[in-house]
């Protein structure tokens, strides 16, 4: 779930989301390939990210901004649900931490 706010002021544009992911029910990682006894629950995890953007000019934008910018880690699973030489997690959550990006448009 994703909770996006925006707001603009003269030629300079922001954004604020915050994604949630809710947490598992207790010993429902079964279904991943076994039980998870090290840690049989994921709690919710929120990430929040920010952008913004600035009109320049008529032909030309400017976008910054940080994802993940509390640089939250991903939880960690044990290999009786994430199968060896994996990432040690589940795809949904942001495995790279914080990001810094600029594009010019």
């Amino acid at each position: 779930m994703e909770l996006p706010l925006a707001a603009d002021v003269g030629s300079i544009s922001g954004q604020w989301a915050r994604t949630i992911i809710r947490p598992t029910p207790p010993c429902t990682l079964s279904t991943f390939g076994g039980l998870d006894h090290f840690n049989p629950r994921i709690p919710s995890y929120s990430y929040l990210d920010l952008a913004a953007t600035w009109h320049f000019r008529e032909s030309l934008t400017l976008r910054a901004g940080i994802n993940n910018v509390l640089d939250k880690d991903p939880p960690l699973l044990s290999t009786t649900i994430v199968p060896p030489g994996e990432a040690n997690t589940i795809d949904v959550y942001d495995l790279f931490g914080r990001q810094l990006y600029w594009l010019p448009c």
